[in-house]
């Protein structure tokens, strides 16, 4: 999802959903999100 950026005009934002039981941590979120970004944004799936 995009939100409006003054100098960029769009950037990045997102939601992370945890489901009952896991566990979610911030470098977790990222290894698995900079990939996609570093590749244009693109998701595989």
């Amino acid at each position: 999802m995009g939100i409006p950026h003054l100098r960029w005009g769009e950037r990045p934002f997102a939601f992370v959903v945890v489901k009952e039981g896991m566990t979610v941590t911030k470098d977790g979120v990222l290894a698995t999100l900079i990939p996609q970004l570093l590749d244009g944004g693109s998701p595989t799936t």
